[in-house]
């Protein structure tokens, strides 16, 4: 009973609840996040990974030595202390395998102005006093090295002019998409709210220091694709009542109200199953995994939140402005 009572007064408050009342405090929000990210890449840049840099990975086998207390905490932070001692800067570093083929994955940024052979003579010492200076009771590791890949920076550049021309073919191919299926407005409207979930997620990313590598360029991808079908709902919703006579007088206001309301359950409900699942891999998966989805997670974000809060609003308000000189126009000419 308490339940249903709880059920029946949240439904009355949403009922009489304005999404484009809200618009306002809405864009003060999304303004002060953009913001907040254009002066931190203005500041320090993005964390850019070694994808985009140029960089190093090193599997160093250890053995079953890992498997015993808090022995992989200790290896790992030594591993650290030395590449970052020898002028590298770490990535992420992780374990994988069991037993005797446990296994330290480290990756690293390669230094800037030296030559591909520079660059390998720096590798080689790495690898020296990797295997002269891991140790656990006072006892050096027998420790084997090996190269997992290498990234030159020529390679790191031609993937992020690669990376900007997948992003841009798939905007363009949305804009088609939209151009056909909608009228200009709403056509408009939905690349505003998709150029918007795409600079939260970057100035998100940019806040929390998260590093950029190749999967970031596929979240963005999986989110451009997100953010557009999220705000499609809505606006299909906005177009379907327009039609109907029930709504016939309708003021746009009116009609984004309605709409977002019908269609909030929806939005909400298939947003959480996805945000539940990243958020179970976030936490449990290992921090190469995390580049992936901690951007992903900021874009399901914004994207419910442009869908709900600021596609419908920014319509309305901009069809009411559209709609006023239009009438004001024709009584002119009367």
């Amino acid at each position: 009973m308490k339940s249903n009572k709880i059920a029946k007064k949240f439904k009355e408050k949403l009922e009489n609840f304005s999404f484009t009342s809200k618009l306002k405090i809405c864009s003060i929000i999304s303004s002060v996040l953009i913001i907040a990210g254009i002066l931190i890449v203005s500041i320090f840049g993005f964390n850019l990974g070694i994808d985009f840099v140029g960089g190093t990975v090193l599997n160093v086998k250890v053995g079953s030595v890992l498997e015993q207390g808090n022995n992989y905490n200790i290896v790992s932070s030594q591993l650290t202390n030395i590449v970052e001692n020898n002028g590298f800067k770490v990535g992420y570093i992780q374990q994988e395998g069991v037993g005797e083929e446990s296994t330290i994955i480290v990756r690293f940024v390669d230094k800037t102005n030296l030559t591909e052979e520079q660059m390998q003579e720096e590798i080689d010492n790495l690898k020296t006093e990797i295997q002269s200076g891991l140790s656990l009771n006072n006892e050096t590791l027998n420790v084997e090295i090996s190269n997992g890949s290498r990234i030159a920076a020529t390679a790191s550049r031609s993937l992020l002019i690669n990376s900007i021309l997948a992003i841009l073919i798939a905007v363009i191919l949305i804009l088609i998409y939209i151009a056909i299926r909608f009228e200009l407005l709403s056509g408009l409207t939905a690349i505003l709210m998709l150029i918007h979930d795409v600079l939260i997620m970057c100035a998100l990313v940019a806040v929390f220091r998260i590093q950029i590598n190749a999967g970031f360029i596929a979240a963005l991808i999986t989110i451009i694709g997100y953010s557009i079908n999220n705000v499609i709902i809505v606006f299909d919703r906005i177009r379907e009542n327009k039609k109907k006579e029930a709504y016939s007088n309708a003021t746009p206001n009116e009609l984004a109200n309605i709409s977002i309301k019908q269609v909030l359950s929806r939005t909400i409900l298939t947003a959480l199953t996805t945000i539940v699942a990243i958020l179970a891999l976030t936490i449990l998966g290992v921090a190469s995994i995390k580049e992936f989805l901690l951007p992903i997670l900021f874009g399901l974000l914004s994207g419910i939140y442009s869908s709900v809060m600021l596609a419908g609003p920014v319509w309305a308000f901009i069809s009411s402005k559209t709609t006023r000189k239009a009438k004001d126009k024709t009584e002119v000419n009367k």
